[in-house]
Order: structure tokens, then sequence, then C-alpha cells
């Protein structure tokens, strides 16, 4: 080879001999050449505890090549010299591209995937209750792990528990990352304790179907209902009073609710108006056809809708369940579809949402959970 070099050589040993024109020579010690090893990467990651948080990592070792290298994570650059780590890392998939000294590179790909959210602990029940009365308490979360406690002695591992004992309840909920919920609930026996009250139309027309219903709680096993003389009872049950009154005035209905020893009362005003000769049922017509609360429960922020039979303006009140006190109030123009956003600065307790389309009048109820 006159050129004085080689090229395009293969990895392997090579000896040269050198030989001018007069014919003298001189050889060359044997030559190695060798090629690094092929570059090589592993990509690991972990997943966040909880459930949108930015607490996991991918972790990447590399061999062969020519070291140093560098890990490049979208804007992120590390430089290594057999493994690395992201860190602070949220669920996604993530393209990691790997370089050695010599330009070589490797891309990986990986994803994280999130933790198992954990959904909100709300105890709803009364935490005050007549002796010997069942309470039902939820972990709302059946797929990962709970532990219950009374008075910080494990007792059961249920989603859902019922139980009639006073006592300091604590629940502990943990997902398979580790991430962990807490909450607790005094349970207590006191004389009296019903939070009683009932549905009832604030007026109605002589002639016309009224109807009461009860929405104690927590659920008394006995009802007593009284009521006007002018009024005649068709219906009368521990779940509503369903009433026609003769004469037109101002009437007041008294619901009395008891479980065991536990007793507790309730009443409220209904005016009777002249009727021009039309009867209509206050509560049950079918107008309404349907009420939807979206989310429920919610943190205040909700959309109620409610679906007719018929283009109708709506009435809305918005209760608390204890007290009955008014937290809301909108009356909405005629349409079949009503779609009302609803945004309640309130404390955290369940609410009855009471609607009334024409002469009917239908409730539900959400929990806020602020």
């Amino acid at each position: 080879n006159a050129k004085g070099y080689f090229d395009s050589l293969s990895r392997g040993d090579y000896t040269f001999k050198v030989t001018d024109r007069r014919g003298c020579s001189d050889a060359i010690p044997k030559v190695t050449l060798a090629w690094p090893k092929a570059l090589v990467s592993t990509i690991t990651g972990t997943q966040p505890i909880c459930f949108g948080d930015a607490n996991s990592k991918i972790d990447i070792v590399t061999i062969g090549g020519i070291t140093p290298y560098k890990a490049i994570n979208g804007k992120d650059t590390l430089q290594f010299s057999n493994q690395v780590s992201f860190k602070s890392l949220k669920a996604g998939v993530y393209q990691v591209l790997v370089n050695d000294a010599n330009g070589c590179f490797q891309p990986l790909n990986y994803t994280i995937k999130d933790a198992i959210a954990l959904n909100p602990i709300v105890f709803t029940d009364s935490n005050t209750v007549c002796k010997n009365q069942e309470v039902t308490l939820t972990a709302n979360n059946p797929t990962v792990s709970t532990e219950w406690f009374l008075d910080k002695t494990p007792f059961s591992k249920d989603n859902t528990i019922t139980t009639k004992k006073p006592g300091f309840y604590s629940i502990i909920v943990t997902n398979p990352t580790g991430c962990i919920l807490k909450n607790e609930f005094e349970l207590k026996n006191r004389p009296n304790t019903f939070n009683a009250d009932f549905l009832i139309p604030t007026q109605a027309l002589i002639g016309d179907t009224v109807v009461c219903l009860d929405i104690t709680k927590p659920i008394p096993t006995k009802v007593i209902w009284e009521y006007a003389s002018v009024a005649n009872a068709i219906i009368e049950n521990n779940s509503k009073l369903v009433s026609i009154y003769a004469k037109e005035g101002s009437y007041l209905v008294r619901m009395i609710v008891a479980n065991d020893a536990c007793e507790n009362k309730v009443e409220h005003t209904i005016q009777i108006n002249p009727n021009n000769g039309k009867q209509s049922t206050i509560v049950g017509e079918d107008i309404i056809k349907s009420i939807t609360i979206t989310p429920n429960p919610s943190t205040g922020k909700f959309e109620l809708t409610v679906r007719l039979s018929k283009n109708l303006p709506i009435t809305v009140d918005i209760v608390q369940n204890v007290g009955a006190s008014v937290v809301f109030n909108s009356t909405e123009t005629s349409k079949q579809i009503h779609e009302i956003p609803i945004e309640l600065n309130v404390v955290t307790g369940v609410y009855i949402v009471r609607v009334q389309a024409g002469s009917e009048i239908r409730s539900s109820r959400i929990l806020i959970n602020r």
C-alpha cells in the first residue's frame, strides 16, 4: 500500500512490513484493533406514592460504549459513569436518550403508572344516637387495605362496618404504594338525639293532595303524625302523611319520631288557599322525571339537572338537613330540561335539594364535604 495507511479494517490482530525502493525493510509488531463493547442500557422505575404525586423516579444502568455517558430526558441532561436516576417525576410516558463519549446512542421508553387514587372518607351519620341504635360507617375505598380501630384497638378490615358500641373510632386506608388516608369518628349515646325533619309544601289549595315526607336521620322505628281536624288523612305511616285539606287557613303539622327510648319532634306550617275548582297533587304528579346532582358528594360546587315531562318553570330550595335553614333559593324560567350550576359556601353536612315544578315537589340529598 503506497498510501502509507490502511482504512476500512475490521477488528483483529495485524502485522505490517515496510519496504523501501532499495529493498530495505522493517517489520511493525502486531497491532490489535479492538472495538468498544455495544452500548446497552436498562431502565426501571417506581410509582408515585399517592395519586398525582411527583415522587416517582426512573433508574438507568448502562454498560459498554465509552464513558462518560449522558442521559437526556426532555430538558434534563445528566452525566454518569454507570447508573443515574431522574427523580421527582409524575405519572406519564418518558423518552430517555443515552449517549456515550463516542456519540453512540440508545433510546429508551418508560411509562410510570399513577398510584391508585383514594376516595375521601366521609362519615355522614350522626355521632350521637340512642342506645343500641346501629350506625354504619364506610371507608369508601373497597379495593385497598383498610384497618378500623375502636379506642385504638384494631377490630375490622372491612370496607363498611355497622356498630352500636359507643367509643372513639378511627380508620386507616392504605393503597399498594403506601399512600395513607385517615379519619376519626366518636360515637356517643344520648337521649333525644334524633335530627327530626320532614318535607312539606309551604302552601296548597283546598282539595289538593298534600304529601309530607319524613327525612329524619337516623331513620326512626316509630313516627306519629299530628295535624288539624280539617285535614283528611289518606295515607299515614312511618315514611309519609298524605292528606287533603277541606278549609282554607294556616295549619300546623307535627311529627313525633322515636327509637327505643329516644324521642324527638318537629313541626311545620302549611297555608291552605281557596281552590279555583281544580285539584292537584302536591307530590307525585310525575311532572318531574328525574333529579341529578353531579358530583355527589361535593365540595360545594355542583350541577343540578332536572328533567320534566313538559316545559315548566321550577323553584329550587336547598335546606340544611339539620336545622332546616335555607341556604339556596332560585326560580328558573320555563323549559323541559333545567341545568343549574350551583356553588354553596356552607359547612360540611347533608343538605336537602327540593324542586317544585307546577304542583309537584320532589327532593334529593347532597353531601357537602369541605
